[in-house]
C-alpha cells in the first residue's frame, strides 16, 4: 500500500453467460465484506419507482404535540428503494435514550418489495436513526413523536452513488430520503442541509493552528453566532431552529472543552508530526478569564434539546462541566478539618495550603497522598471534585437550580452510576422526587434491572472474590499477592473509569 493509502486493483473472473442482465458481487456473507448488489450490464442508469405524492407535496408544520416528557410508540413506517431479498442485513431504528444517553437498538421486519412498518419506545418527541446493518441510511436522524405515524422513503441507490468514488460526480437518483406523515415539514428543514449544526467546517484546524487560548476561543464563539446568524436568516420553522441552536452549542462545547487536544492536534498535522511529539513541542494554551462565559449561551430551559441528534452526548458532556480556574485546594481544605488526623499529619495539610497560597513549590506531595489515600477513599475524592463540576457548577452559571437541562444532566449522572453497577442509595432515591415522573420512572427502572442482574450474578460460580486485606496503602498489592505465594498467578490490572480498559474487559469475557 503506498504512502497516499489509495491503491487499484484488478479482478478477473470467468466470463458471464452472453445474455445476463444484472449479478451480485459479494466478497463473502459475513458481515463487514463488500456486498455490490444488483451490477447491471444493460442501463448505465437504474430506474426507480415514481415517487408517492404525499412524499412530493410541500408539508405543513405540525403543531399537535409539544416537545415535552411524554412515554409512548411512534410509528414509522415507508420504503427502502433498490432494496432486495438477496440483501440480509438487519434493518432497526436506533433511539437514544435522553436520560441514560444509552442507544437503544429495535429490529424491523422489511418485506421483499423494500416497505417496513415499526414501533419505537419513546419518552418524548425524539429522533431516531434508521439504519442497514452498519450503515446509517439518512443524512440526520429523523423526527418522530409518540402516538404519530412518520414516513420516510430511503433512497439506497442515490446512498450508494454518493458515497461510491467513481459515480459521485454523476447526475443525483434524487433526493435521499423523502419524508411523509407526522413531522414530514420539520425531517426536509432538518435534512436538506441549509441549517447549520456544526461549526467546524474542512478548514477549521488550518485555521486554528498555532492560536492562543483566547483567539481559539473567541474564534469559535465568532463561529457560533455567525452560525446561529444563518440560520435565523432561513424561512424554516421555529422549532428547526432551536434544534439547531442545540447543536451548534453542544459542537461549542466540544470545540472548547477540547482545546488543548485540538490544538496539538493541528500543530501535529501542519507539520507532519505524532500527536505526542506535537505535544511536547508546542506551548500549551492557556483558557482566557471569560472562559465561562460560554455556557450561558445554551438554552438551558429549552425541551428542544430532546430533539437534537446529539441528545446522548449533551448531558454528559455537561456533567464535565467545571470553572476553568479551578479551586485545586478544594479537597485538601476538606481534608484539614477531618477530626481523625493525626497532628503530624494536620500539621503536613495545612503546611501544602499555605504553600500554595504563596504559589511555592510543595516538597513533601508523596507524604500528602499518603494522608489524603489514608483517609478519603476514591469516591471520597471524586465527590469533592464534583462539587466544582456539573450540575453544582452549572447552577452557579445559569443562576438557577430549576431548569430543564439542569434535570437531565442530573438524571444523567445518576444513570451512569448504575451502568457502573451502582444502584441508587436511599439518599439518591430521596431526591428522584425533584425530577419530572417520566425521568423518575425511568430510574427506578434502570435500578430495577441494575439489581436483577446483580442479584443473577450473585448465582455464578467459577470464581472466588479475594477479600481485601486491611492495609490500604503502597504495599496493597503484595498483600493480596500473599494467598498466592509460590505460584504462577496471571494479574490483570485495569480501571474502572477507563473506557479502553472497560471495552477490553468485555472482549476478555
Amino acid at each position: 500500500m503506498p504512502a497516499s493509502g489509495e491503491a487499484s486493483f484488478k479482478l478477473v473472473f470467468e466470463p458471464l453467460p452472453q445474455n445476463t442482465q444484472t449479478f451480485d458481487f459479494i466478497e463473502s456473507d459475513c458481515d463487514n465484506c463488500f456486498k455490490i448488489w444488483g451490477v447491471d450490464l444493460v442501463n448505465k442508469r437504474i430506474p426507480l419507482p415514481q415517487i408517492p405524492q404525499e412524499y412530493r407535496q410541500l408539508s405543513k408544520q405540525d403543531t399537535g404535540i409539544p416537545v415535552a416528557w411524554q412515554k409512548g410508540k411512534a410509528v414509522v413506517s415507508g420504503r427502502l428503494l433498490g432494496y432486495g431479498p438477496q440483501i440480509k442485513e438487519e434493518f432497526h431504528f436506533l433511539y437514544i435514550n435522553p436520560v441514560s444517553g444509552q442507544e437503544k437498538k429495535t429490529s424491523v421486519q422489511v418485506k421483499a418489495d423494500g416497505t417496513f412498518r415499526g414501533e419505537v419506545e419513546l419518552l418524548s418527541p425524539a429522533r431516531i436513526t434508521l439504519a442497514l446493518g452498519a450503515a446509517r441510511l439518512t443524512d440526520a436522524p429523523i423526527a418522530v413523536a409518540p402516538g404519530k405515524e412518520t414516513k420516510v422513503l430511503i433512497n439506497l441507490p442515490e446512498i450508494n452513488r454518493a458515497k461510491g468514488r467513481l459515480h459521485k460526480d454523476d447526475t443525483p437518483y434524487g433526493k435521499t430520503s423523502y419524508f411523509g406523515g407526522y413531522f414530514a415539514a420539520l425531517n426536509n428543514e432538518l435534512s436538506d442541509g441549509h441549517l447549520k449544526t456544526v461549526l467546524a467546517g474542512k478548514s477549521f484546524m488550518n485555521d486554528v493552528v498555532g492560536l492562543d487560548g483566547e483567539r481559539y476561543y473567541n474564534y469559535n464563539i465568532n463561529l457560533y453566532h455567525s452560525a446561529l446568524q444563518h440560520n435565523d436568516s432561513l424561512a424554516v420553522s421555529p422549532l428547526a431552529k432551536k434544534i439547531a441552536s442545540s447543536e451548534l452549542f453542544s459542537d461549542l462545547f466540544r470545540n472548547l472543552f477540547s482545546m488543548e487536544s485540538i490544538l496539538v492536534q493541528a500543530y501535529a498535522e501542519k507539520n507532519k508530526i505524532d500527536y505526542r511529539n506535537a505535544f511536547q513541542a508546542m506551548k500549551m494554551p492557556v483558557k482566557p478569564d471569560n472562559f465561562d462565559d460560554f455556557y450561558r449561551l445554551a438554552s438551558c430551559d429549552a425541551p428542544e434539546v430532546l430533539m437534537t441528534a446529539s441528545i446522548g452526548q449533551i448531558p454528559m458532556m455537561l456533567n464535565y462541566a467545571g470553572p476553568a480556574k479551578r479551586d485545586d485546594t478544594a479537597l485538601f481544605s476538606q481534608l484539614a478539618a477531618d477530626k481523625r488526623l493525626t497532628k503530624d499529619e494536620k500539621n503536613l495539610v495545612d503546611s501544602y495550603l499555605s504553600i500554595k497560597k504563596k504559589g511555592e513549590v510543595f516538597p513533601y506531595i508523596d507524604s500528602l497522598a499518603l494522608v489524603v489515600n489514608k483517609y478519603l477513599t476514591s469516591d471520597d475524592q471524586m465527590a469533592i471534585m464534583q462539587k466544582q463540576m456539573g450540575a453544582q457548577f452549572l447552577s452557579k452559571v445559569w443562576n438557577t437550580n430549576d431548569c430543564f437541562l439542569l434535570d437531565l444532566v442530573k438524571a444523567n449522572a445518576l444513570s451512569r452510576k448504575m451502568v457502573d453497577f451502582y444502584p441508587l442509595t436511599d439518599e439518591q432515591k430521596a431526591t428522584l422526587s425533584d425530577f419530572p415522573a417520566v425521568i423518575r420512572e425511568e430510574l427506578l427502572l434502570q435500578n430495577d434491572k441494575l439489581l436483577a442482574v446483580i442479584e443473577e450474578n450473585k448465582k455464578k460460580t467459577g470464581y472466588t472474590i479475594l477479600d481485601m486485606p486491611a492495609a490500604a496503602d503502597e504495599n496493597l498489592f503484595t498483600e493480596m499477592m500473599k494467598p498466592f505465594k509460590g505460584k504462577a498467578v496471571l494479574v490483570d490490572i485495569w480501571a474502572t473509569w477507563c473506557g479502553p480498559c472497560r471495552m477490553a474487559n468485555k472482549e476478555m469475557a
